[in-house]
């Protein structure tokens, strides 16, 4: 571990021939990963003739996401894998989350507007949709005294978000919230996200206590600038009615990391995968009615290798044609291949 703020020392570091680089962030900062973004560049540079990734976090969620989506532009991309631990977090959590297949309505209470909370509202969206289907929605009551700010804000980013969701945003704290005769009744989930630990404990007795015929316990997703993430990570306590269950974003993120399941390639093709899903559930076939037809987590190593191949291809077609991906629009006219494109196009299909 190298001090963050010695950054010539940790270039030399990272300019070792190891398997990879991993860039991450004094998260006490709180700033975007510029200076991450900054030095990673820097060692692709310095490392051309040598083996292995780099990988840098990106603390901004959708900041992440367009470095991704630019690191196709060019003849000569970088190659760095941008990430950030927010969103594989709530993706490595709801992997091992069992929807029923019954709802049509999946309703969850989300306190708290910060990164992780956008990551959490985003990856439940997509996880409605990919094993529910588009004609499913996700209700999320937001709550936080920036919750319409935050929601406007989601809705606007992610398309994901527009479509499948129904937000209720209450600008209020959760204590306050729960004085009022309005308070809904227990969700579906229910996940704190605030970034200060004593918030965070706090805001999950306050829901263990008024929400106590809940299907399953109150989550608490200790954020990425979390300074007790790690002493109190993965730790479930029983509290009055129920119990609460506790992550800190490293341990969440931290096996995706290692294992490389991170960066545009993998995002490319677990999106290759939902959408197939999607497709075949309008067209009325079954989840689990064939090995293709489970969530992502649970595919096979030899279709997920499939999917990456596929991903991959598109990622060099895209580069051919000097394209790339970002997120939609308002008034964004839809994508078509020229024919000049078809014809550079056309012998990568043959």
């Amino acid at each position: 571990r190298v001090d963050a703020d010695d950054r010539a020392l940790r270039r030399r570091a990272a300019l070792k021939r190891a398997a990879a680089v991993y860039l991450c962030e004094d998260w006490s900062r709180g700033d975007s990963g510029a200076e991450n973004v900054e030095t990673a560049k820097d060692v692709v540079k310095r490392r051309r003739a040598l083996a292995g990734k780099v990988y840098a976090h990106v603390s901004d969620l959708g900041t992440a996401w367009k470095l991704r989506v630019e690191s196709l532009k060019g003849e000569d991309p970088s190659g760095i894998e941008y990430f950030n631990l927010d969103e594989l977090a709530a993706r490595a959590y709801l992997e091992a989350e069992q929807l029923d297949h019954r709802l049509s309505n999946v309703r969850i209470v989300v306190v708290g507007a910060t990164s992780m909370a956008e990551a959490i509202v985003v990856a439940s969206a997509r996880k409605v949709r990919a094993e529910l289907g588009f004609d499913a929605r996700l209700t999320v009551t937001l709550i936080d005294p920036l919750a319409s700010k935050a929601a406007e804000a989601y809705r606007a980013r992610w398309d994901v978000v527009k479509k499948m969701c129904h937000i209720e945003a209450i600008d209020s704290s959760l204590h306050a919230y729960l004085g009022r005769p309005e308070a809904v009744e227990p969700a579906y989930r229910i996940y704190i996200c605030h970034n200060d630990e004593v918030a965070a404990l706090s805001s999950a007795m306050a829901a263990d206590a008024a929400w106590r015929d809940r299907p399953g316990p109150v989550v608490v997703l200790l954020g990425q600038f979390a300074s007790s993430a790690v002493a109190l990570d993965s730790r479930t306590v029983v509290h009055g009615s129920g119990s609460l269950v506790i992550y800190g974003t490293e341990s969440l993120a931290a096996p995706l990391v290692a294992a490389g399941t991170v960066g545009l390639a993998h995002d490319l093709a677990v999106a290759a995968h939902r959408a197939f899903l999607a497709d075949q559930l309008q067209q009325g076939e079954q989840m689990g009615s064939s090995a293709s037809m489970q969530p992502w987590e649970e595919l096979s190593e030899d279709l997920k290798r499939a999917n990456y191949a596929q991903a991959r291809d598109l990622i060099r077609k895209l580069r051919l044609i000097g394209a790339t991906i970002d997120l939609k629009e308002e008034g964004r006219p839809p994508f078509r291949v020229t024919p000049d494109e078809v014809e550079r196009l056309a012998p990568l299909e043959h």
